[in-house]
């Protein structure tokens, strides 16, 4: 998955944990805290992708994310690490 899809998926979970941010413009540089995510919303937007992806984020994720950026190159990271490891080896 690119990162520019990625984006377009994590903008999608904000909005459905925080919908009045509908307004804005979708941009990895958004910043959780300016954005009035607190500690349940950032646990939500977490939880969340890991159901819609079917991945597992590490317990520390919700707290270190503090921007839209941050939480896409989490996901990207676990998503490659599936990615490598499902290739054979040779």
């Amino acid at each position: 998955m690119d990162k520019e899809t990625l984006l377009e998926l994590v903008w999608e979970e904000v909005l459905v944990v925080m919908p009045e941010l509908a307004s804005l413009e979708p941009a990895a540089e958004h910043r959780l805290d300016d954005m009035g995510f607190d500690s349940l919303q950032r646990v939500q937007l977490v939880s969340r992708l890991e159901d819609r992806l079917e991945i597992e984020l590490p317990d520390h994720a919700p707290g270190s994310l503090v921007t839209i950026s941050d939480v896409r190159n989490d996901v990207l990271s676990i998503l490659n690490t599936q990615k490598d490891s499902a290739k054979p080896n040779h």
